[in-house]
């Protein structure tokens, strides 16, 4: 359970005693659709390829505009800024749909690639949860579904040296629950990129998945912009080769 949900739960028992109405809803013949762009490289057609991603839907109830408006922000605001600048890779971008579901979009995605189309992939930089304004969420995480680094962790990492932003970067921590998990199921390099809680990645703002998840309460612009940065240096220095 979140911890912001688990806040709320302690708070209602300490009130006196509930009653519980449960109300479920089946959502059938639902249709979630993906929305991909890219820039061909230099390479040409069947040359390699970096991604930069995010998923721009939200659970019911809440606005998402930390998960994750920052991300789907972040994949437009970069694909504006690289659109102009020369790479030897193709730069795809991909907004996931029904990540909330369960990672249907990116899962659908990568279950179609053909294996030829997946070696061309060299990173996927998945961006959920990247513009906080909870002051406890000072550590950048780089997450990985298995793990151990990759090139997105690492392109990441070396980003952070090169812009002085290496005291507020994790080490390469295990955690799946977002779409690089899809890429990494299969061998693609692979990450997401998260502010949270400085122990832990568990440690997440208490506006997640709820209605004060929104452009006015949990929204920093400094840390989109330090995510901007982030990416968009490691997505360049990658492509660029």
């Amino acid at each position: 359970m979140a911890q912001a949900q688990k806040h709320r739960l302690r708070a209602l028992l300490a009130a006196g005693p509930l009653t519980l109405t449960i109300v479920t809803t089946a959502h059938r013949g639902l249709t979630s659709h993906n929305v991909l762009a890219e820039r061909r490289g230099r390479a040409g057609r069947d040359g390699p390829v970096v991604m930069v991603s995010a998923h721009y839907d939200s659970v019911i109830g809440a606005p998402g505009a930390n998960d994750d408006g920052s991300g789907t922000v972040l994949c437009l605001e970069l694909a504006r800024v690289l659109r102009a600048v020369p790479t030897n890779a193709t730069v795809r971008f991909a907004l996931w749909g029904s990540e909330e579901q369960g990672l249907i979009g990116s899962r659908y995605y990568v279950a179609q690639l053909p294996q030829p189309e997946r070696d061309r992939i060299l990173a996927v930089y998945q961006n959920d949860m990247v513009a906080t304004s909870w002051d406890p969420a000072t550590r950048y995480w780089l997450l990985s579904f298995t793990g151990e680094s990759n090139r997105a962790t690492d392109e990441v990492a070396a980003a952070a040296r090169r812009l002085g932003y290496e005291p507020r970067i994790s080490p390469v921590t295990q955690r799946g629950a977002s779409d690089h998990q899809s890429f990494q199921e299969v061998g693609i390099a692979s990450a997401n990129f998260s502010w949270r809680g400085e122990e832990s990645p568990a440690l997440l703002e208490p506006p997640y998945h709820s209605p004060e998840d929104t452009i006015a309460k949990n929204i920093s612009l400094e840390r989109l912009q330090v995510s901007m940065e982030l990416i968009g240096c490691a997505a360049y220095a990658t492509a660029r080769c």
